[in-house]
């Protein structure tokens, strides 16, 4: 979705020492203002590992994303891997499957 093309578009112009240091091992914070359902916040955090914070008058709807995470729909995509810097779930469907 575009929360994604967004999400690795930031990783593609501002690269991975931006968002976690030269080590590799200082992720940033990252607050989302007007962060809506939570979408790309979820995914900076689940999906690459940086802490985030959304302000938004709304409640969070991250049901559905979770559920994602869990069934590895963040790993399948071998184009996308790249992208990915936390591994999948250990109760996932394998090799990126849903269950």
């Amino acid at each position: 979705g575009r929360c994604g093309v967004f999400r690795r578009w930031l990783l593609d112009e501002f690269g991975t020492e931006f968002f976690f240091g030269p080590s590799g091992e200082e992720p940033a914070s990252i607050l989302d203002i007007a962060g809506g359902k939570g979408e790309l916040a979820f995914e900076l955090s689940a999906v690459n590992g940086l802490p985030c914070t959304v302000v938004d008058p709304r409640d969070l709807m991250l049901d559905v994303f979770e559920a994602k995470w869990r069934n590895g729909g963040y790993h399948r995509n071998e184009r996308f891997r790249s992208y990915v810097h936390v591994p999948m779930p250990q109760n996932s469907g394998g090799e990126g499957e849903l269950k």
